[in-house]
């Protein structure tokens, strides 16, 4: 499947679509959690705890943007839990390198995939695969006080051409939009994706990883648990 390009609706309307969201109190259409990242209460983590690959907070890449959801399905208000794929829960954290790596408040975080299919919810998507009906694939939260999200979403799968990977979109008055992509630590298809190996070697190519580790869930059924760090570096406003 090829990422069909951005379709220019977002550029118009995405700033009202959040503002009617947020006024609505719609956190996450994934299914999420608070502003502090939790635990999911159904699953229980294995001894082994969850640790950011970017120890040595080097700056997130900005990477392309990818197919971006339609307006449809950012406001869908039909969200099912009977997903395909194995559960992820993810905690996403936004710091700024340019502030001794300080927590990010209030950043609007946009996240998006395919589903377990490998197939976007969006209408540029023309692969042959079916679409799992149950899952949005998008989700919008904003950072609280920590810099940090909890939510729970599928573990990214591949499809031709693409290793699995997470698309996430940030905005703040605060810096510019950024946008960029998690990767699966240790993936085999990792090495084959041109937009990874773009990235040059090292910390900032490191910096787009993250370590999935796998947790009890009641009924033995797959679930994993990750961390991302997102690292900016913008000059704080002065107080």
């Amino acid at each position: 499947m090829h990422e069909p390009p951005v379709t220019p609706l977002r550029s118009v309307s995405r700033r009202e679509a959040l503002g009617t969201l947020s006024a609505a109190g719609a956190a996450l259409a994934l299914g999420c959690g608070g502003s502090t990242p939790t635990s999911p209460s159904t699953t229980t983590a294995s001894s082994t705890a969850t640790v950011s690959t970017n120890s040595v907070c080097a700056v997130t890449p900005n990477e392309t943007v990818g197919p971006y959801p339609s307006l449809s399905d950012i406001i869908r208000s039909d969200v099912r839990e009977s997903k395909q794929g194995a559960t992820l829960s993810l905690t996403i954290k936004v710091v700024n390198a340019n502030a001794s790596c300080a927590n990010v408040t209030g950043a609007q975080v946009e996240i998006w995939q395919c589903d377990a299919n490998g197939r976007y919810h969006h209408p540029g998507d023309r692969s042959a695969v079916a679409a799992d009906p149950n899952f949005q694939g998008f989700g919008h939260f904003v950072t609280g006080q920590e810099g940090s999200y909890a939510f729970r979403t599928i573990k990214p799968v591949p499809y031709p051409g693409r290793t699995p990977h997470i698309h996430f979109k940030l905005r703040s008055r605060d810096f510019p939009e950024f946008v960029t992509q998690m990767y699966v630590a240790g993936h085999a298809q990792n090495a084959g994706d041109a937009l990874l190996a773009s990235v040059p070697a090292g910390a900032r190519r490191s910096s787009l990883l993250a370590n999935f580790l796998p947790i009890k869930a009641p009924g033995g059924t797959a679930e994993y648990t990750a961390q991302f760090d997102i690292v900016l570096g913008f000059t704080p406003r002065q107080a």
